[in-house]
């Protein structure tokens, strides 16, 4: 079975997230948040779904299949 992952990468600060599957986004949407960074650091981010979508063009969409 394939997997499709998706991460986004910030323009302004070429931060990327961590992976989502495909699957979680389409039947999550609402639970969804991309993080950025490591948990309990002060980098560490988080972008709702909801919010990517909003503000979409501020960000590149990175796509991994894997098998």
């Amino acid at each position: 079975m394939i997997k499709i992952f998706i991460q986004i990468r910030d323009k302004e600060t070429s931060k990327i997230s961590d992976a989502v599957s495909l699957q979680d986004i389409v039947y999550r949407q609402n639970e969804i948040e991309f993080e950025f960074g490591e948990y309990g650091t002060e980098e560490y981010e988080t972008l709702s779904y909801k919010d990517f979508l909003f503000y979409k063009d501020n960000y590149d969409l990175l796509v991994q299949i894997k098998d």
